[in-house]
């Protein structure tokens, strides 16, 4: 789940709307971990999550904050930073345990995109 910027507002609304579309098992933390995002209502609409994914910010913004580190402790769920590990890759498999295929790496400028 790819939260983006949005706040507990909305994550409530998702919180309902998420339900039949389980199991999400990684979420990417709204806003960095602040501590306007990752609500408890979220974190209980997600019983089959098995990871959270931080682009963490601790060093400028504080980010994550503490009290949403406290709530993934107290759901027991465990979370990765990118200040820990530096860039993430995850690789996603469809069902069955295939892996997507690979796209041909692409650089990026800022007059678009490039392929080498």
């Amino acid at each position: 789940l790819l939260p983006g910027d949005s706040y507990r507002q909305q994550e409530r609304i998702w919180a309902q709307q998420l339900r039949p579309l389980q199991p999400i098992h990684i979420l990417v933390l709204g806003h960095h971990g602040s501590r306007t995002s990752t609500s408890q209502e979220l974190l209980q609409a997600l019983p089959h999550l098995e990871l959270g994914l931080i682009s963490a910010r601790r060093a400028r913004y504080n980010h994550p904050h503490p009290l949403v580190i406290d709530r993934l402790r107290r759901f027991k769920k465990p979370w990765i930073s990118t200040e820990d590990f530096g860039h993430l890759r995850i690789l996603l498999e469809q069902r069955g345990g295939t892996p997507f295929p690979n796209p041909e790496p692409q650089a990026h400028s800022r007059h678009g995109r490039h392929r080498h």
